[in-house]
């Protein structure tokens, strides 16, 4: 039966799957990640080695770190400086003569955690930065440069001083659990970012991943989705969003798998 390959790179994991096409998984690994472009390379291609078959039809990439998705190529990326301007598209589908598909984590994490039956679904991570991937009919809505999702580096505050990734990510948010006056000012902000979310994008659902998404915000989100409710009704708006926190492992590399099932069929 055919089947698909999707991975997830982190900047200290690689985390891979091969599925078929009903999106049963046959095989997963993970491997740590590594900071050397050749011996990442190396990494990389053993993964995948290790899972694909005669019966496989596309690969599938999610990134942490800006790409061009078109080319493949990569722009930046944080956790693995030595591999900005890799051409990882292109060097994949040379070893392996399969089209591959690449784009960011965030994104990605949106589409493996997305249902495909909503119109409209927001898939955030807050952990050492924040990101979101925005699907609408089940794919990937990237906006006209690619860059829609974008939204740690918007801002709450009128002088732009403060990002909501200055505030969300792990580094911000800790500072505001040091006391309840801290916890009552960060779940007003989140609420209100949240508000404007769900204002601008009419999302059925907005769920929640990476380390401050998955173990910190559990902590309040009933007191922020109580919050945004209010501030949706004050506006006469019903309010059916449900805000929810991921429970899978592997939401990265079943994005990437689907993006590469939607691309090549």
């Amino acid at each position: 039966m055919t089947n698909y390959i999707g991975i997830d790179i982190g900047g200290s994991k690689i985390f891979a799957i091969r599925a078929n096409n009903k999106l049963k998984i046959e095989k997963r690994i993970l491997e740590k990640t590594s900071k050397e472009r050749n011996s990442f390379e190396k990494i990389l291609f053993h993964i995948i080695d290790s899972i694909i078959t005669k019966d496989t039809k596309a690969i599938g990439v999610a990134w942490p770190g800006t790409i061009n998705p078109k080319t493949g190529n990569i722009i930046n990326t944080p956790n693995i400086p030595k591999l900005n301007k890799y051409p990882l598209k292109k060097i994949l589908e040379k070893r392996y003569s399969l089209p591959v598909s690449i784009d960011n984590d965030s994104k990605l994490f949106a589409l493996g955690e997305s249902s495909g039956k909503t119109k409209c679904f927001l898939g955030i991570i807050l952990g050492t930065g924040v990101g979101c991937g925005i699907i609408v009919n089940g794919k990937i809505f990237s906006g006209e440069e690619g860059h829609a999702g974008e939204i740690g580096h918007t801002y709450l505050d009128p002088y732009k001083k403060i990002s909501t990734e200055d505030l969300f990510s792990g580094k911000g948010i800790n500072n505001y659990l040091k006391n309840k006056k801290s916890l009552t000012k960060i779940t007003r902000l989140m609420s209100i970012w949240i508000y404007n979310l769900i204002m601008t994008f009419n999302p059925k659902e907005i769920i929640f991943g990476g380390g401050i998404g998955q173990n910190i915000l559990p902590r309040f989100i009933k007191k922020v989705e109580k919050n945004v409710k209010k501030l949706v009704k004050e506006k006469g708006f019903s309010n059916l969003v449900k805000l929810q926190i991921s429970k899978k492992e592997n939401s990265g590399a079943l994005g990437a798998l689907r993006l590469a099932m939607q691309n090549n069929n």
